[in-house]
This record gives structure tokens, C-alpha cells and sequence, in this order.
């Protein structure tokens, strides 16, 4: 399948007409329960986490962003804290690319400040 294919598959899909509404869906309630209970909502995209170093998913971002700015909501793009190591370094393991301790705790880190 490869990589263009992941890509382009995620794009199609966070592009199409039902992506959007379950993005839009999930973040208008999110906003109603911010109406009704008066929490902050920051929100902090974990990037793809396939390459940070040549990421491929800006899409991803852009959508997000936008959609938090739309509803007055602080965005966080959290590319940049995962960016220099090896993605790799990050991984759980060779098998498994979900982030490991050691990138939660940059991301901990980092968001601490604005929390």
C-alpha cells in the first residue's frame, strides 16, 4: 500500500463530506458542554506519527486549527515538540508507532505552561 497511499487516503478522508461532520459534530459538543459547564478547551493535535521530520499530514493541522479558531479556542500544534529525533525515538516499538513515555512527557512538558 506504501506511504502515498496513507496520505492520500487520510486526506480523502478528513476532506470528505463525512469527516467534516464527525469533526464538526464532535467539536460543537464539546462546545456546548464548554457553554454549560465553563471549562477551557485548548486543543492539541498529536501529529501523525509516522515522520515528524517529513510530515506529510499539514492537512490535518490546518483542519483542526481552523476549526478550534472558528469555536475561540486555543490550538496547539504539537509537530514542533516531536521534531528533530529520529520519529523513531518516539515509537513504542519498531512494530508499534504509537507514542511512547518519552514523547508523552515532551507533550506533558510542553502543555504544562498553559494549562
Amino acid at each position: 500500500i506504501g506511504e502515498k497511499h496513507l496520505v492520500e487516503s487520510t486526506k480523502a478522508r478528513w476532506h470528505s463530506e463525512q469527516g467534516q461532520k464527525i469533526i464538526s459534530t464532535a467539536l460543537n459538543r464539546l462546545k456546548k458542554l464548554q457553554a454549560t459547564q465553563g471549562f477551557k478547551v485548548i486543543i492539541a493535535l498529536q501529529p501523525e506519527s509516522h515522520d515528524f521530520n517529513h510530515y506529510q499530514f499539514d492537512f490535518m493541522t490546518d483542519i483542526m486549527q481552523n476549526e478550534a479558531e472558528k469555536r475561540g479556542w486555543q490550538f496547539v500544534d504539537l509537530l514542533p515538540v516531536l521534531q528533530g529525533p529520529s520519529t523513531e525515538t518516539y515509537w513504542v516499538s519498531p512494530e508499534d508507532i504509537h507514542l511512547n513515555g518519552k514523547a508523552y512527557q515532551l507533550i506533558a512538558n510542553f502543555l504544562h505552561p498553559l494549562l
